[in-house]
């Protein structure tokens, strides 16, 4: 658990144990809050998203 995040922090975690996707994340500003937005909103990606389980495309067996 993370108690306090600080600028240029970074986060790595793994998406699906299976496939090992793997991010990183650095918090690069703090807001203060908004109380109309009712959840988190993704500002800046690079490559593409990994598949859901289901989607097409998808070819577990």
């Amino acid at each position: 658990m993370i108690k306090r995040l600080f600028l240029r922090n970074h986060l790595q975690f793994t998406f699906d144990l299976l496939d090992e996707w793997e991010f990183d994340l650095q918090l690069e500003k703090i807001e203060p809050a908004n109380v109309k937005m009712k959840k988190p909103k993704i500002l800046e990606y690079h490559g593409e998203p990994p598949a859901q389980y289901g989607e097409e495309g998808d070819d577990e067996e």
